[in-house]
Parts: C-alpha cells; structure tokens; sequence
C-alpha cells in the first residue's frame, strides 16, 4: 500500500488466520534486499509466534518476489519457518484477501488527514492496531467463497 503527500511512504503487512501478522512502514521503494529484510525482520518472527508448526507464505509474483535475493532467503534455513511458498498469480486481487484490508486501512488513515510524514507513521500504525482478528480471520477465511466466484466467472474480475 502507498499513501503520498509531499513524501511518500510505504507498507508491508501479512495477514493469517491468526489475525495481523506484522507491519513494516518504510520509504523508498520495495528492492529484494528491502523485501528480504522485512521478511527476516518481520515476517520470521512473527510467524514464529503465530505459527510455530510453520506457515504457508502468499504473495504474488511481483519480480522484487521473485529475486535471486529474496528466494534465497526464503530457501534458508533462516526462513525455514515457511513451510511452503504457494504459487499464486500476478495481478490477482479478488483471489489476495489483504487487498480488502488496503481499502479499510487507507480509508481510515485520510478520514485522519496527518500533517506530517511523522503524523501519517503514527496513524498508520494506530490503524493497523485497530484492526481486530475477527475482521482479518473473516477476510482470510473468506478466500474460499473468491475461489469459486472466480471459478464461476472464468476468471473475470469479481471485484470482491
């Protein structure tokens, strides 16, 4: 997700059945050492209190996914945590539950209007808490009931 004013921030976030997984806020763009880093940082441990058995990792095949960096990592030892990467299609957000969750947290941060670059830090932060386990469970259980709809629909956009 990408809010700009005069600077520009970005987030990663993941998402599980278990509620929020973890968010980082940064600046600049997403690189594989950026995207492996936050995986490291972020996602592995988390994961690790999440999911001690282990986890299935989503995301889509942007290239920053799919650099030498970042599969790497996700292949080490480091990560092994990730039980399995799942393969999923590029350009896919009616089959990407988070994608719904970017459309509530965007919306909640303007009603907000930060001032500051530092402002806008603290309101993403303050919202993503806000989100609640029942809301992030119903988004991911969710992914069933898109898999048929996009089934059903050979594939046009559901817009869910």
């Amino acid at each position: 997700m990408e809010i700009e004013s005069q600077e520009k921030l970005n987030i990663w976030a993941a998402i599980s059945m278990s509620g929020k997984v973890g968010i980082h806020i940064y600046e600049g763009n997403l690189d594989g050492k950026t995207c492996r880093d936050i995986l490291r940082d972020v996602l592995v441990p988390s994961a690790e209190e999440l999911h001690p058995e282990g986890c299935w990792l989503q995301q889509d095949n942007s290239s920053v996914h799919r650099s030498n960096i970042v599969r790497t990592f996700i292949n080490s030892q480091e990560a092994s945590i990730i039980n399995e990467e799942i393969s999923w299609p590029s350009r896919s957000p009616d089959l990407n539950p988070i994608e719904n969750l970017w459309g509530v947290l965007k919306n909640n941060i303007r009603k907000r209007m930060p001032q500051t670059l530092q402002d806008l830090r603290n309101i993403i932060q303050e919202e993503w808490d806000k989100l609640s386990v029942a809301y992030i469970q119903n988004l991911c259980s969710s992914i069933f009931d898109r898999i048929q709809m996009c089934i059903e629909s050979e594939g046009v956009r559901i817009g869910y």
